[in-house]
């Protein structure tokens, strides 16, 4: 039985938006569930139709650039992990990514510690 990864979610940080860029965003977002990175995206696509949201690409960047950056990485290894023919060289990739990650992420390694040791033992049984 393989176990299940469990995506990092995170809570996104707005205090370098104006008052105004907020209000937009929460006006964007009102009952309409969305990934935060689906929001940067519509943003980026809204930059040339209003300056204001040119600006809240900018200061949404800044201040999740960490988190972006981790979204980022996880995104390409969920692609190797969903991979059912994971060889030495994506399971290599995906112990350096939670190696990486996991005291930046104390919260999402403790989630999928299990995943990660099992993906170990499955791969790399002689590292026991």
């Amino acid at each position: 039985m393989s176990l299940k990864y469990t995506p990092y979610q995170f809570q996104p940080d707005t205090t370098y938006l104006s008052r105004e860029e907020h209000s937009k965003m929460m006006d964007d977002l009102r009952n309409r569930p969305i990934d935060f990175i689906d929001y940067l995206l519509f943003v980026k696509s809204m930059t040339n139709d209003d300056p204001l949201y040119k600006s809240m690409l900018n200061n949404l960047g800044r201040g999740n650039l960490k988190n972006l950056k981790f979204k980022s990485d996880e995104r390409k290894i969920l692609k190797l992990i969903n991979n059912p023919l994971l060889n030495l060289t994506n399971y290599s990739k995906v112990m350096d990514f939670y190696k990486k990650y996991k005291d930046q992420y104390p919260v999402w390694a403790k989630k999928n510690g299990f995943f990660f040791n099992d993906l170990k033992n499955k791969y790399n049984p002689q590292s026991n």
